[in-house]
């Protein structure tokens, strides 16, 4: 079964970490990392999505856009 959680929730715990006072920086830092990611999150995955399509070889993409015209399948030979 899949874990589920709310980013506004995490974003408020994280919120609620640094309010106390004399956090420690093992704390601190990471909550900090989590607290930035879920704030830029759609920009993250955004920039993350971009750098996987441009490792994609653009001559196996032509053929796949090639294929899908005629609606065939990839062979797999």
């Amino acid at each position: 079964m899949p874990i589920r959680w709310s980013a506004v929730k995490v974003s408020e715990k994280a919120e609620e970490l640094k309010q106390i006072p004399n956090l420690p920086g093992y704390i601190d830092q990471p909550t900090n990392t989590m607290f930035w990611k879920v704030a830029n999150f759609n920009d993250y995955m955004k920039g993350f999505s971009q750098r996987i399509r441009e490792h994609i070889p653009q001559d196996a993409l032509g053929e796949e856009r090639k294929a899908l015209e005629y609606d065939s399948q990839q062979s797999l030979i």
